[in-house]
């Protein structure tokens, strides 16, 4: 049986059309730090990122995103969030907002919601082919983490939101 190699391919396409919109709809990179450096509490966010991307979770692998669309680092420094995006293999991106409380996150669901939501209709309206295929995206708040995801396939939503949200909870209890 071939191995399917349109898998990487597509992810690696995703990615890298975001990163072509992105740069297109702001003029590129401008160099300045990111969120994650300019963390309001870098103690909690850093562990909780370390955790995350150490592979020490039970479900999700997870590989940073080094450069962001500038809508949704923008949106971190807007509310006060640390901010960090990853791939979960070829399931999709997760964008983690870290909060100093639970409430600040919850309160921040409809914003990540709506740049998340047009970081998606950007990239379908590209007119990529594995751009069609994008699932929904779906942003939820777990204590003071607001989680935003964008499957890369309508077929991975639920596994993605499930092992996504499992994957921060477990993270948050082993922080603290």
């Amino acid at each position: 049986m071939p191995v399917p190699v349109a898998r990487p391919l597509r992810v690696i396409a995703l990615l890298s059309l975001s990163a072509v919109l992105s740069l297109s709809a702001c003029g590129g990179d401008d160099g300045s730090a990111t969120s994650t450096e300019q963390a309001s509490a870098p103690g909690d966010a850093t562990a909780f990122k370390d955790c995350l991307l150490s592979g020490s979770v039970d479900r999700g692998i997870y590989e940073e995103v080094k450069r962001p669309a500038p809508a949704v680092t923008a949106l971190a420094d807007e509310l006060g969030a640390d901010f960090f995006e990853a791939a979960k293999a070829d399931d999709g991106i997760a964008f983690f907002y870290v909060f100093e409380d639970d409430g600040a996150a919850q309160d921040a669901v409809p914003q990540v919601e709506d740049v998340i939501g047009q970081l998606a209709a950007a990239l379908s309206a590209s007119g990529a082919k594995a751009a069609s295929q994008l699932g929904t995206p779906v942003v939820t708040a777990d204590g003071p983490v607001a989680l935003g995801l964008l499957p890369f396939d309508s077929a991975k939503e639920s596994e993605l939101s499930e092992e996504a949200s499992a994957d921060v909870t477990s993270c948050l209890a082993e922080i603290q």
